[in-house]
């Protein structure tokens, strides 16, 4: 298919699937350079979706980056946690009456490639799902994923390829009264849990590239591992 030909396929899709209602949100902490490369992958696929990044308290010059790109930006004086920025991120979305919001992050391991496929998904939460192959995801966190992803899968009695992946498409009214005390990675497993229990909501995968080149990993195994736990405890009342 010829450049142009693809890329306006492209638009014809992004309009077809809703592009004008939904929001792409991007926490950032410290990463001005891999922020820039991401939005100007945005621009090139997606024109002008509404962006929205939250800088979560950064201390480099990650804040100046989105006005390059006609993006919005929301700043955390002080970082708060990747949690804390997707609800401030969500809550500007369903503010602005926006239907869907989809999250990337922003260091480079969400390809904007991948955007037709989550505006054309359906379900009330589509969550990416990355290769688990040796060599192409760290071991380390093939392990963790695949732990996690098998106790959502049987805590929801809905297929949860990868649990870890923060690429998603969220139906905001999915997520409405959603309630999260944590401000850490922990806010995405609980989202998956409400929308899946309490919301009774429609949960789908949608295959993207797998992304890894040596990005720092704020992710605590131990740690979040409990968190996971009390979170499982909590929503099982909805089971």
């Amino acid at each position: 298919m010829p450049a142009l030909s693809a890329i306006g396929y492209i638009f014809r899709l992004m309009k077809t699937a809703g592009a004008d209602k939904t929001a792409i949100i991007i926490p950032a902490y410290n990463c001005a350079v891999a922020l820039g490369q991401v939005l100007a992958g945005i621009r090139s696929i997606a024109g002008q979706v509404a962006v929205m990044v939250v800088d979560d308290g950064s201390t480099d010059e990650t804040r100046y980056v989105p006005d390059e790109y006609d993006c919005r930006c929301i700043r955390h004086e002080k970082r708060k946690g990747k949690g804390a920025a997707l609800r401030t991120a969500l809550a500007w979305a369903a503010s602005h009456e926006y239907e869907y919001a989809i999250t990337m992050d922003a260091d480079g391991q969400h390809a904007a490639a991948d955007l037709p496929a989550f505006f054309a998904a359906s379900g009330d939460l589509a969550i990416g799902k990355r290769s688990f192959t040796p060599g192409v995801m760290p071991c380390t966190r093939i392990f963790s994923n695949r732990i996690s992803s098998f106790l959502l899968t049987k805590l929801t009695r809905t297929v949860i390829a990868d649990s870890q992946c923060g690429y998603r498409k969220i139906r905001l009214d999915a997520i409405q009264g959603f309630k999260s005390a944590t401000n850490g990675y922990q806010f995405e497993t609980e989202m998956v849990l409400y929308v899946a229990l309490a919301r009774k909501g429609r949960i789908v995968n949608v295959p993207v590239r797998t992304i890894y080149e040596g990005q720092k990993s704020y992710i605590r195994h131990l740690p979040d591992m409990g968190e996971f736990i009390r979170a499982a405890i909590t929503y099982s009342k909805y089971r």
